[in-house]
């Protein structure tokens, strides 16, 4: 171990890898082609984790159709990597379920106070040998130093621990993506998508209603782009306060056609 790979350091918040947990586990379920080897698979594919060229970072995951990329503009990176994280680990990102009361109308609502804030998750830190999830505020007293979660990390590329933050150093291409994506002009015209590809749209786009909750009324557009630089695809951009697009390949028509007949 060399004191330059002791320096490697991420910091982000827990809600924007859970953003990306249906994308991770729309590529998982590709590559096996069953629920059954998914539910037995320890580990997700990994996670693209890249500096942004206008601050902050970008955490993106793709599979064979899709890239889903999202902006963290307070988090850092000291270089791009790929990091795969244990299933048990994106699940302890993930907001937690408060509990439910009703109004005199009986409308239901959520009781943020029913769970503190120190067991909500917050600031995640991974580095060379070990990545936690901390609380959105200090624990008390009586759980001082307590995380929500941790984990061994390793930079070993022969490490198969299923239980292991996998740390590997890439070239990371999902900032010239974002730039290529986000800048393609719209077009008009007949297009065709999977279902998978609609389903992993209204998933993540949940996941955002979900942990992004208190933020300011988010509106998502979709629309069909062109560029000379990839196929032709849709972009789901959100325009709220989170930075998120959702690039989405097109199936085939004259594929679908050739099979119809």
């Amino acid at each position: 171990m060399t004191e330059e790979t002791k320096k490697f350091s991420l910091v982000t918040d827990a809600r924007y890898l859970a953003l990306l947990i249906p994308s991770v586990q729309l590529a998982e379920w590709c590559s096996t082609g069953s629920v059954l080897l998914y539910m037995g698979n320890e580990q997700f594919f990994g996670i693209d984790v890249a500096p942004h060229p206008d601050g902050g970072i970008i955490l993106s995951a793709q599979s064979r159709f899709s890239w889903v990329m999202v902006r963290d503009p307070k988090g850092s990176v000291t270089e791009p990597v790929n990091i795969i994280f244990p299933k048990k680990f994106l699940e302890a990102c993930r907001r937690p379920e408060f509990g439910k009361m009703f109004t005199e109308n009986q409308e239901i609502y959520e009781v943020e106070e029913s769970i503190p804030a120190f067991m909500q998750p917050g600031p995640v830190h991974v580095f060379y040998c070990g990545a936690y999830i901390c609380g959105r505020e200090q624990p008390p007293e009586d759980h001082d130093g307590s995380v929500l979660y941790s984990s061994r990390a390793s930079l070993d590329e022969k490490e198969q621990d299923p239980w292991v933050v996998h740390i590997r150093t890439r070239e990371v291409k999902s900032p010239k993506v974002w730039d290529i994506v986000s800048t393609a002009s719209a077009v008009k015209s007949d297009s065709i998508i999977t279902n998978e590809a609609m389903r992993l749209l209204s998933d993540t786009m949940a996941a955002h209603a979900r942990e992004f909750w208190d933020d300011t009324l988010p509106v998502w557009q979709l629309e069909e782009f062109k560029s000379k630089h990839c196929a032709p695809g849709f972009r789901a951009l959100c325009k709220g306060g989170v930075e998120i697009i959702a690039s989405i390949a097109q199936a085939n028509p004259k594929a679908l056609k050739a099979e119809a007949a």
